[in-house]
Parts: C-alpha cells; structure tokens; sequence
C-alpha cells in the first residue's frame, strides 16, 4: 500500500506516481555531457575497485556529478535520481549511494590524475564546440586570462584523511588549489591538499600543471595571463611562466625592501586615475627585479603600485597629516601602460565567484569520506560538475547565473515520463518561465550547427 496522508476531507498527498521525474531540467547537462564525451573519458581513464573493467566508472561518475548539479551535497542523496528514473531515461546506468561510495574510496592516485585529465579533455571538447572561453581573438590586450586561488573548506573531528593536523588558524579541513579561467569562471585544473599545508607549498607545480593543461587547450600561439595573489609569489612559479611564454600579474607582500622601493616613487611618477572627495586614487611604476637564490637567474619586470589617499573633512591643515594612504603592489611582465594592467590585476576576485559557487552551489564546502582519494575525486567531481553547469548557463542564456539560479529556473522542474509508440517522452509543465531558453538549449545540443 502506498503511502497518503489525509491533509483534510478534500485533500491528501499520495506517493504513488511511478513516472514523475522531480529534476526534469537534468536532460539538459546530461545530454551536455554526452555531447561531449563525460562518461567515455572518465571510462577510458578511471578504472576504481575493479581494475580490469573501465566499464561502469562513468556511470557512477556521472550518477554523483547529476546529484550535485541537482542540489546534492551528500553521497546518499544520489538515491533522490532513483525518481522517474531520470538516469536510465538518459542511458546511465544508475547505482546505489552504498555502491557510488564504494567506488570513492576504491580510487587511486593514479585515478585521480584520469579524472584531472578528464576534466581536461572535456574542456577541450567543449571549447572546439563553441563552449566555454572565447579564444578569438585573444591578443596581448585582451589575452585568456587563468587566475589560481586557493581556498579552505573547514571539517570536524579527525576521521579523515588528511587533516589530523589544525592549520595555523587552529582548524581542521582540506586546502586545495584551483585555477580557473576568469572570462568564464570554468575551472581548468584542481589539486586537493591537507589542511595544514603553508600556502605556498606546491602552488608552482600546480600553476605549472594549470599552464601545461590551458597550453593543451589553447596551443602555444594563444597569448596567456596568469593572475595570483600573493601567496603565489614564488621564484619559481614566474619561471614556470617565462618557460612556457605566459605572462604573469602576481601581487607583492610589502617586505621591507618592497615597501623602500614604493616610498622612494617621487611625487610627480604618481598619476592620478580616480579622484572623489573622500579617496584619491594614484598609479606609479618602477622598474623590479625578481631574484632567485643568491640572486641567480633574475626576471627583470614592472612594480605597479596604486596609492590610495582617504581625505579627511578636516580643514586644519595640520590634521591632514593623519590621512590614511595605502599602498597596494604586483609585479608584472606585460607591457601595457600601467592604469590598464591595475585594472585588469583587480579583477582578480572574480575568482572568488567561481569559489563561492563551488562551495554554495554545489558541495564544495563538504568532504564525504574518510579516504583522502575519495575527497580528491570528489573534489575533481566537483569541477566536472560545475563546468557542465557554465556550459548549460552559456546554451541557455548570455546572462551569466549562479549554480543555484540556474538549478531554480531550469533545472529543477518537475516532469513526468511516458512512453508510447516506441517513443519516451517527458513531459514539463505547461507555462513553465523560459521555456523558450529551454528549447532552445536541447535544439543546439542535438543539432550543434543550430547553434
């Protein structure tokens, strides 16, 4: 017998439809992945608990990244896709939470490098589709910009791997990395790390690794910017960079040679580039030298400094002296004239955006297992599912959406599934808003040259 609950004489709630598909909007990723090619890479190149059949890893793959674009953040709430059988309709095989969690922690370090490289491969399909980041024309004006970032997702107790030791905070969690590209807010590669981990430590291998996989993406004619703060600041990142024939915009911790550097700017090198009547804003560049150890192997590069001036009411001239100016310095090696490099280096918080999307939107801001390879994957997981969600968001509508924005509208509609005449059919609600978007979206997916 069915559930029902009597709610009054008129009305009652039954669990008793077998066809209703709770996150009909789901076709639309899912058909997305399929384009262009999920479950085939993560087949060919994850293999799990069974280590001689690739066979069911994109399944459970794609079972966990639908649970995340649909609002998940757990591994169990994957049972909520057993509804409708929304997986099956679409051609995925679909498994249990208790068998999608045997998978994670089955995962290896070599697994996780196929799902990084997934995570590449995809991204290049996508952008030879006309998905993604625009990559003409991109010259030294306009180059592809990838801003690397790190971030914290906090965890409790010691069970997991990875985090026994508190930071320098005194909390416990995981701390990875994240390089992204700014036009899009994709993430072109991840790396997870203990929590305890110095800001630093590995952050010029991965920026080398980001660089190798946007130069796969791209070729080594696109004219690329890779944009950090100051945690970044590393000798051997810039090499890494110089190398590669990518440019660098990287903020200075103020030391105190840095900050003797700023304060022998003479007054006239100062340009004046905002003015209000509470803050002045002024730009300066001298030259700067990035030094190796024992000085070896110096890149000769700009300081751009900008020098913001908060003007006190006072009209006592003598009172002026406790004028607050702060400094605020990066070093580059592009060569623009230095008002357009500051604008262009403070626009790398939109990064944050992409970070707040992944813990708020998705399931960042939690780790699921004990194992640190199965929250590595879910990490990698994580990325698949949020480029997946930008590519919808760019075939639905130029309006750039958050995660939840875009799971409201369009993705979290109710359906209902029927099948007659050897056709299935899904049938939304009627006046559904955007409809329109919604049609347009899986026209151009079946028919790409729609588009």
């Amino acid at each position: 017998m069915k559930p029902v609950s009597q709610l009054s004489r008129r009305f009652r709630v039954a669990f008793d439809d077998t066809k209703t598909v709770p996150n009909a909007g789901l076709v639309i990723p899912l058909r997305l992945a399929d384009r262009i090619g999920v479950a085939e890479e993560i087949n060919h190149r994850v293999r799990g608990f069974d280590r001689t059949s690739t066979s069911n890893s994109g399944d459970k793959a794609m079972n966990l990244v639908a649970m995340l674009i649909s609002g998940g953040e757990f591994i169990s709430d994957a049972e909520a896709l057993r509804a409708g059988s929304t997986m099956q309709r679409l051609g995925y095989q679909r498994f249990s939470s208790s068998r999608l969690g045997e998978w994670l922690r089955s995962l290896t370090t070599r697994d996780i490098e196929g799902l990084a490289d997934t995570l590449t491969e995809v991204t290049a399909t996508a952008w030879n589709q006309q998905l993604g980041a625009d990559l003409s024309p991109i010259s030294e004006p306009d180059p592809l910009i990838i801003d690397i970032d790190a971030t914290f997702t906090e965890t409790y107790g010691t069970d997991k791997d990875g985090t026994e030791a508190r930071n320098y905070l005194n909390r416990r969690g995981y701390h990875p990395l994240l390089a992204v590209a700014a036009s899009t807010g994709e993430v072109i590669a991840a790396r997870l790390r203990a929590g305890n981990t110095a800001p630093a430590h590995g952050a010029s291998g991965f920026a080398a690794e980001a660089i190798n996989r946007v130069r796969h993406l791209t070729g080594n004619s696109t004219d690329l910017l890779l944009r950090a703060d100051s945690g970044f600041y590393l000798k051997a990142l810039f090499d890494h960079c110089i190398a590669a024939n990518v440019r660098f915009s990287v903020t200075v911790r103020q030391f105190p040679p840095v900050r003797e550097l700023i304060t022998s700017i003479d007054d006239t090198q100062w340009r004046r580039v905002s003015a209000t009547k509470t803050e002045h804003i002024d730009i300066a560049e001298i030259p700067f030298t990035i030094k190796g150890a024992a000085g070896t192997n110096r890149i000769e590069c700009r300081l751009i400094v900008r020098r913001n001036t908060t003007i006190t009411e006072a009209t006592d001239p003598q009172l002026r002296l406790f004028e607050l100016v702060d400094y605020h310095a990066f070093v580059t090696d592009q060569t623009s004239d230095p008002e357009t490099l500051w604008r262009r280096h403070k626009q790398r918080a939109v990064i944050e955006t992409t970070i707040r999307d992944l813990k708020y939107g998705l399931a960042l801001n939690h780790f699921p297992s004990g194992s640190y390879t199965a929250n590595a994957a879910w990490l990698q997981l994580n990325a698949l599912a949020h480029n997946l969600c930008r590519y919808t968001n760019q075939l639905i509508t130029t309006q750039p959406l958050t995660t939840k924005t875009l799971r409201y509208r369009y993705l979290n509609i109710p359906g209902r599934i029927t099948t007659g005449s050897r056709t299935t059919t899904l049938h939304l609600p009627n006046q559904w808003p955007r409809q329109h978007h919604i049609t347009t979206a899986l026209t151009t997916i079946n028919h790409p040259t729609a588009a």
